[in-house]
C-alpha cells in the first residue's frame, strides 16, 4: 500500500516540476505581448437562427404595411419577418427562405347592390393567376413545371429573418393594382419548401396571417366582408395545433389540402372567379357549380339534399356531402354580423336550384338582380332570417312536455298502466286532443319507451318496451296507455325502468303543425309539411316497480362514466335530434335505450367500400359481415368513420381508400370525447364500466355471445380484420365473435401498450391536430 501511494506521489510531483519548468527560468510572470494578427471575417448571424420548424405553426410570417406597395403606381414591395422555433421551443429568426407565393386582394362595392361588397385579387385581375412567387434568384417553376417571372426575394444580412420582395422584370409586379388606396387590402404570404427538424417536408400549408389595412393610411382595418368567422367553422372542421386562440386554423377541409381559414379560401374564391364559368361543367345547367366563395360553400354543405339536381362535374364534386345539422339555421355558420342578411341571385340560387322549369318560384325570379332581391327580401317576413326560420328550432324544442303522473301494474291482470301529463307551451293539452296527426316521421307513430336498467347501469333491451299513444285522446290533460301483461311480465318489482320518448312532432313558430304521412320520403325521415321542424318531446324520467327503492342510473346519465359530451356532438350536429330525425332523441341516455350492449345483432353488418375504376365511374367493393351488435359506440365509430353498408356514397364513406365526408380529423378522439377524462378505467376496461358486448353470430342466426368491449371500439373505426389483426386482439386477451363464448368476456390488456401516457398510448396515436 505505501508503495503504490508512494509512486503516484512521486508521478505528481513530477508533473509539477515539469509545468513549472515552462517558465523557462523565469518568475512565472506573464511574457511580452506577440503581434497583432491578421483581421478576422465579421461574425455572421448577429443573433441565432433557425432553418427548420417542428410543424406548421412554429413558423411566423408578419407583413409590414408600412414597407410594403400593393396599390397605385408606384413600384411593387413587400417586407416580412419570420420567426421559426427552435427543438427546444426558442423563437428565433427563421433564416433561408426559398419560395414564397404573396396573395393580394382589396374589398370594392358590387357592381349592381351597394349594399354589398366583393373581393378583387389583383393577380387574378391582371390576368396573372392568384398569386405571385417571390425568390431568391426573381425566377420559378409553377405548377406544370413552366419558367416564370416571380418577384426578387432578398433577406437582410444585417438582419436574418426579414425579407423584402421586389418586381425587377419589366412592368409592375402582376398583384399591383391601381385600386382605391382608402379600400381595405389583404396581404397573405405563403411559404414553400420548409421542412421539419429531421428535414421531412411540412405536412400543413405554411400561411401567414392575413394582413387587413388601408394603403392610404397604413392603419389596419375591420372586413365587412367577413361574415364566417373561422370559429364557426372549425365546430365541424376543428383546429390546428400550435395556433393562438385570435388566430384559429382549421384542420380538416380536404380540398387544394385545406387553406386553413375562411380569409385564405377568398383569395381565390370570389366574383372574378365566378365569371365566365357559372355552369356546372356540362353547359346545362346555369345554376351549378359557381365557384365564388358564397354560392360554392352554399352548395356544398347542401349537396346530399341536391343531388338529383345537379349534373356533370358539379354532381361529382357536391352530391355526397352530408351536412350533420339544419342547412336553414344560417347562423351556425354566419355568426359574423348581420351581412349575410343580404339576399342576393348567387346566393340563393346556390340552395334553390332544384325547382322544375315551370315551377311558379322559378317563372316569378326569371331575369331578377340582386337590387330586386333586397326590394322583397330585404326586411320583413321575406328576409333570410325570417325565411328561414332562424332561431325556430330553439324555440321548437319545449313546445311539446310530458311527464309520468302514475304507473303501476294491475294486481289481476298484469296489465301495466302509465298516465301521462301532456302541455303544449306550458299549457295542460284540451280534452279530446291526439298526437297522431303532429307526430314527424314516417312508419314512426308516437309511443314512450320504457326500457329496464340493469345493475350495472346500462339498459337491458331484452326488457324494451313501449307505451303507445297514437289515437289516444286526452282526458283532463293526460294520456293514458297500457302495457299488455304479456309485455309487462318482463318487469319486476325492483326493476329501475326509463321512461323515454321514440318519436318527434313537427312545430313552427312555437306551434304544434300537422305532418303528413304520404310524403314521399324514405321510412323515419320527417314528413313535416309547411316549413314544419321535426323537434323533441320532452320526457325522461326514472321509476322503480312497484316503487320503495332508489332508481339505479344510466351510464349515459352518469358524468363520471361518461367519455363523450353531447355538447361536442352538437358543436357539428348543432341538435343530436337531427341524427334520428323521427325519434327525437336529444340526449345520448335517450339512444342508449336502444342502442346498448346488449342489442344483439345489425342491420348494417356489412362494410361498403367503394372505388374509382378505369372509366372514371365509381363502384361498390362489399366486406360482408363485419359487425353483430347495435351498441352506441360500435354504431358511432363505425358511422363517422365510414365503415358503413351505404348503397352509394353519402355521408359519410370510404372513396378510393380516403375517408369522405367526416369534416374532423377522424383520429382526434376529442372532437367527440372529453378533454379531462381517459378513456381506459384503472383496471383496463373502458371508463363506462362496460366489460362485455352481446353479439348475434352469424347475422340474424339468433346465437348470442359476448365480445370484448374495447376491442369491439377499436375495431369499429380500423377495418383491418386482418388475420394478423384478430390475433393481436386475442392474444391480448379479447374474445371475439368467432370464440363463440356465452361467458363474461373479462377485461382484455389492451391498456398495457394503448392507454393513456403509453408510448403506443391512445392519446399519442390518435390526438389528431387540435388544440
Amino acid at each position: 500500500m505505501m508503495k503504490g501511494w508512494s509512486y503516484v506521489w512521486l508521478v505528481l510531483l513530477g508533473l509539477g516540476l515539469g509545468l513549472g519548468g515552462c517558465s523557462d527560468g523565469d518568475d512565472g510572470q506573464d511574457g511580452a505581448p506577440g503581434p497583432e494578427g491578421p483581421p478576422g471575417e465579421s461574425g455572421w448571424p448577429p443573433y441565432p437562427i433557425v432553418q427548420s420548424v417542428s410543424q406548421a405553426s412554429d413558423l411566423v410570417l408578419v407583413v409590414d404595411p408600412s414597407a410594403t406597395v400593393i396599390s397605385g403606381d408606384q413600384p411593387f414591395q413587400i417586407r416580412f419577418t419570420a420567426q421559426g422555433r427552435s427543438p427546444a421551443g426558442a423563437e428565433q429568426a427563421f433564416h433561408g427562405l426559398s419560395k414564397v407565393a404573396v396573395y393580394v386582394s382589396h374589398q370594392a362595392p358590387a357592381e349592381n347592390n351597394e349594399a354589398q361588397s366583393i373581393w378583387v385579387n389583383h393577380a387574378m385581375a391582371n390576368g396573372a393567376g392568384f398569386s405571385m412567387y417571390c425568390t431568391p434568384s426573381g425566377i420559378t417553376t409553377d405548377r406544370g413545371g413552366n419558367e416564370v417571372q416571380a418577384c426578387t426575394l432578398v433577406e437582410d444580412p444585417e438582419a436574418p429573418g426579414t425579407y423584402t420582395g421586389t418586381w425587377e422584370h419589366e412592368g409592375n409586379a402582376p398583384v399591383v393594382m391601381d385600386s382605391d388606396p382608402n379600400a381595405l387590402h389583404r396581404i397573405m404570404v405563403r411559404s414553400y419548401d420548409v421542412v421539419d427538424h429531421n428535414g421531412m417536408p411540412i405536412p400543413d400549408k405554411l400561411l401567414s396571417t392575413v394582413q387587413d389595412y388601408i394603403p392610404a393610411s397604413g392603419d389596419a382595418a375591420d372586413s365587412v366582408k367577413d361574415i364566417v368567422s373561422n370559429q364557426a367553422c372549425a365546430r365541424c372542421h376543428g383546429t390546428l395545433n400550435g395556433f393562438a386562440e385570435d388566430d384559429i386554423r382549421l384542420a380538416a377541409i380536404d380540398a387544394h389540402h385545406n387553406y386553413q381559414q375562411v380569409e385564405n379560401c377568398i383569395a381565390c374564391h370570389n366574383r372574378a372567379l365566378a365569371l365566365g364559368d357559372a355552369d356546372n361543367g356540362s353547359g346545362e345547367d346555369p345554376k351549378g357549380f359557381n365557384p365564388d366563395f358564397a354560392p360554392m360553400v352554399h352548395r356544398l354543405h347542401a349537396g346530399h339534399h341536391l343531388a338529383d339536381a345537379l349534373v356533370g362535374d358539379a354532381k361529382a364534386e357536391f352530391s355526397h356531402i352530408g351536412y350533420p345539422a339544419r342547412g336553414t339555421e344560417c347562423v351556425l355558420c354566419h355568426d359574423n354580423g348581420d351581412g349575410w342578411q343580404v339576399a342576393s341571385v348567387q346566393a340563393c340560387e346556390s340552395c334553390h336550384i332544384n325547382f322544375t322549369s315551370d315551377d311558379s318560384l322559378v317563372l316569378n325570379h326569371d331575369g331578377v338582380t340582386d337590387d330586386a332581391c333586397v326590394n322583397c327580401h330585404g326586411s320583413g317576413n321575406l328576409s333570410p332570417a325570417n325565411a328561414h326560420r332562424v332561431g325556430d328550432t330553439e324555440l321548437a324544442k319545449a313546445v311539446l312536455t310530458m311527464s309520468v303522473a302514475s304507473f303501476e301494474r294491475d294486481a289481476v291482470s298484469g296489465d301495466m298502466t302509465a298516465v301521462f301529463d301532456v302541455m303544449v307551451n306550458g299549457a295542460a293539452v284540451a280534452d279530446g286532443f291526439d298526437l297522431t296527426p303532429y307526430h314527424a316521421g314516417k312508419g314512426v307513430l308516437p309511443e314512450i319507451t320504457i326500457t329496464a336498467v340493469n345493475a350495472n347501469g346500462f339498459a337491458d333491451y331484452g326488457r324494451h318496451k313501449a307505451f303507445h299513444l297514437d289515437n289516444m285522446t286526452a282526458v283532463g290533460g293526460q294520456l293514458t296507455s297500457v302495457l299488455a301483461a304479456a309485455d309487462a311480465m318482463v318487469f319486476a318489482d325492483g326493476d329501475t325502468v326509463v321512461f323515454a320518448p321514440h318519436f318527434a312532432v313537427c312545430t313552427q313558430g312555437g306551434e304544434l303543425v300537422a305532418s303528413d304521412p304520404a310524403l314521399e320520403v324514405g321510412p323515419r325521415q320527417p314528413i313535416c309539411v309547411d316549413g314544419g321542424i321535426q323537434s323533441p318531446v320532452a320526457i325522461f324520467e326514472y321509476a322503480v316497480v312497484g316503487g320503495g327503492a332508489e332508481p339505479v342510473m344510466l351510464q349515459t346519465d352518469t358524468p363520471e362514466r361518461m367519455s363523450v359530451d353531447v355538447a361536442k356532438c352538437n358543436s357539428c350536429h348543432d341538435d343530436l335530434t337531427l341524427v334520428k330525425k323521427a325519434y327525437g332523441n336529444s340526449e345520448l341516455a335517450q339512444c342508449s335505450q336502444c342502442h346498448n350492449s346488449s342489442n344483439a345483432g345489425s342491420y348494417h353488418a356489412g362494410v361498403n367500400l367503394f372505388v374509382t375504376n378505369t372509366s372514371g365511374d365509381v363502384e361498390m367493393e362489399q366486406v360482408p359481415n363485419q359487425y353483430f351488435n347495435r351498441d352506441l359506440m360500435t354504431v358511432s365509430h363505425r358511422f363517422h368513420s365510414g365503415a358503413w353498408d351505404l348503397d352509394d356514397p353519402h355521408a359519410v364513406f370510404i372513396l378510393d381508400n380516403e375517408l369522405t365526408g367526416y369534416p374532423q380529423q377522424l383520429n382526434h378522439c376529442a372532437a367527440c370525447h372529453k378533454d379531462d377524462l381517459s378513456l381506459f378505467a384503472e383496471d383496463g376496461g373502458l371508463r363506462s364500466a362496460k366489460r362485455q358486448v352481446q353479439v348475434e353470430y352469424p347475422p340474424f342466426s339468433g346465437n348470442l355471445y359476448q365480445v370484448s368491449p374495447v376491442t369491439e371500439a377499436c375495431r369499429s373505426c380500423h377495418v383491418h380484420n386482418t388475420p394478423t389483426a384478430l390475433s393481436h386482439f386475442s392474444n391480448n386477451g379479447a374474445v371475439l365473435a368467432e370464440d363463440m363464448s356465452t361467458a363474461v368476456a373479462g377485461v382484455e390488456s389492451c391498456g398495457v401498450c394503448h392507454a393513456e401516457g403509453k408510448t403506443f398510448g391512445i392519446d399519442a396515436m390518435h390526438a389528431g391536430s387540435a388544440h
